[in-house]
């Protein structure tokens, strides 16, 4: 699947700070907030991986993007979000309350660099553009999403990934799409212990472990079309050519760029704190 913008899929930090909970079935969240090396978080309202999902599907299956007032307005096919998301495909329904409970979370992010508040989507309606449905042939709607104050922060300020969303999408368990948003949010991630990797997406405690341990399991195939490997107790990034570069983001229109400047930290260093990088050992570690 391509793309019809230039726009990036996703940032970095949306999956460090635990933007997302780490299931398809989130709790409403309180506003508490969640510290991590990268940052913090809070979040008032429901924001789980299908939400991510849907959220990085917006900016991959976009056809068309404008500025207005300093906010994106982007043009998605529903239809191709819905592909998107899943073979068997989302209803309408079920796409329009994902976009509904992402429009009504309150976010708030705090990093070394810079700040963010507001929403995600601001909102989200039929535009007056049709395409030709080749199920009905007749003419379906597409739909306008308007990118909210939180939203645009991270495109302002964060580090930018392209990448298909739609292989993490198809990935059956939650736990296992935020481990790889994570380990995916590095370019050189190490060996990591699956313990510290779970920790650092906020799953912790002996039976939520191992419940997210036999999760992983589970998915280890698919894992493996998404580019992240999960052997021996260990996981991390598989080492592929990269079709484009991630790209830190650019400073306003006139303002010099200065590397000191990034607002960022690069992150050649991989995963920091929680996590804790493994040297890679001679011999295979033992589960």
């Amino acid at each position: 699947m391509k793309s019809g913008t230039d726009l990036p899929t996703t940032t970095v930090t949306q999956a460090r700070v635990r933007l997302f909970q780490p299931t398809q079935r989130p709790v409403h969240r309180q506003g508490d907030w969640v510290d991590t090396s990268w940052g913090r978080c809070r979040v008032i309202g429901r924001l789980g991986q299908r939400h991510a999902d849907l959220w990085e599907a917006v900016f991959f299956c976009a056809v068309r993007s404008k500025k207005t007032d300093g906010r994106l307005e982007l043009l998605v096919d529903p239809a191709a979000i819905r592909s998107c998301l899943s073979d068997r495909g989302y209803s309408g329904g079920q796409v329009n309350k994902l976009l509904d409970e992402i429009s009504a979370a309150l976010v708030s992010i705090e990093t070394g660099g810079w700040r963010g508040e507001g929403h995600l989507i601001d909102s989200h309606f039929k535009s007056k553009v049709t395409k030709f449905d080749p199920l009905t042939g007749g003419e379906r709607f597409l739909v306008v999403v308007k990118v909210g104050d939180a939203g645009m922060a991270f495109i302002k300020n964060d580090v930018k990934k392209w990448r298909d969303p739609a292989p993490i999408a198809r990935l059956v368990h939650g736990v296992s799409q935020a481990v790889a948003r994570l380990v995916l949010s590095h370019r050189e991630t190490g060996r990591v212990s699956i313990e510290s990797a779970l920790d650092a997406v906020g799953v912790s405690g002996g039976q939520a472990v191992r419940d997210a341990r036999r999760r992983l399991s589970a998915d280890v195939g698919a894992l493996l079309d998404v580019g992240v490997v999960v052997e021996g107790g260990y996981i991390f990034a598989e080492k592929r050519s990269r079709p484009r570069t991630e790209s830190v983001a650019l400073p306003p229109d006139g303002v010099a760029h200065s590397p000191g400047g990034v607002a960022h930290p690069p992150d050649s260093l991989g995963i920091l704190e929680p996590i804790r990088v493994l040297r890679k050992q001679k011999t295979k570690p033992q589960i």
